[in-house]
This record gives structure tokens, sequence and C-alpha cells, in this order.
């Protein structure tokens, strides 16, 4: 009667044991799920201002082709309005991205402030009527633009790999 008793007993002991482990299990996926979907949430909205960084200079790129081959003051205000549009996506980098993006979008900000004065020198060119000015500018900035949106589309590639590498965790620790 002492060992079935002795043996419940140790029964009972295991099986609290047990159930501890499982609980302590538990709250260690749940934190890990907690901390991997904010790092992919995370990820995702930075991601998304460098496609919008990418659209905004897509943008300016197309509105400088139209205001090329405008023939009014109304047909060129497209790009005068367009102009410096992705400023506030570096800006946000700068300030709310990780280490990778924050010096990314320094070197982006150099080479978009190069574009956004190239395309002023335009419209300056322009106005005075500089024509042989105008087409080397208009060269430049198209160089500019598609440098500017090679490097924000690899740092789109980039951080959806990275959010891909959360989400992998995130199926692992469920």
């Amino acid at each position: 009667m002492v060992r079935s008793k002795a043996m419940a007993r140790a029964a009972v002991i295991g099986l609290s044991l047990g159930v501890t482990a499982l609980a302590g299990l538990a709250g260690y996926s749940i934190n890990g799920n907690a901390d991997t979907t904010r790092h992919v949430r995370e990820t995702g909205v930075q991601s998304d201002q460098w496609g919008s960084l990418t659209l905004n200079v897509s943008i300016e790129y197309e509105t400088l082709g139209d205001y090329l081959r405008a023939s009014s003051d109304v047909g060129r205000q497209p790009l005068l309005s367009a102009m410096s549009s992705a400023t506030g996506n570096i800006d946000w980098l700068t300030e709310h991205g990780d280490a990778t993006d924050k010096e990314q979008a320094a070197d982006v900000a150099d080479s978009y402030a190069a574009y956004t004065e190239t395309l002023h020198e335009l419209v300056g060119a322009d106005g005075r009527g500089e024509r042989a000015a105008v087409d080397a500018l208009a060269q430049q900035a198209s160089l500019a633009a598609s440098t500017l949106r090679k490097s924000s589309i690899a740092q789109v590639a980039r951080k959806r790999l990275d959010m891909d590498h959360g989400e992998a965790i995130a199926a692992i620790l469920a």
C-alpha cells in the first residue's frame, strides 16, 4: 500500500513537472512569435517606404519626359510639382529604418539631391532657351533616375528577404 501511494505521488509530481514544462515552452513560443511578428511588421513598413521611393522617382522621371515634350507651361507643371517627392521617404528611412536602411538612405539621399539639382538646372536651362543644356541635363537625369530606382529596388528585395526570414522563424516557433 505504501508503494502504491509513493507511485501515485511520483506520477502526480511527474505530471505537474510536465505541465509546467509545457507551459514554459508555450510562453517561450508566444514571446518568440510576438517578436517575430513585430519584426516582420516593421520590415514590411520599411520595405513599403523603399517601394514608395522607387515609385516617386519613377513618377518624377516620367513627368520629365512629359516636360520635355510639353509645348505649354501647363504641360510642364507636373514635373515642377513632382520634384523632391521622394524626400519624405528618405527622411522616414533615415529616422525609422534599421541600421542598414539608415546607411543606404544616406547614400540614396546624396544621389537624390544631385538628381533633384539636375532637374532644377534643366528647368532653368529650359527657361533660358538653352536647348543643348536641356538635352544634356535630361540624359544626366535619366541616368540618375535609373541608378536611384535600382538602388531602391535592391533595398525592397533586401527587406523582403529579411521579412521572409522572419516568417520562416515564426513558422518554426509555431
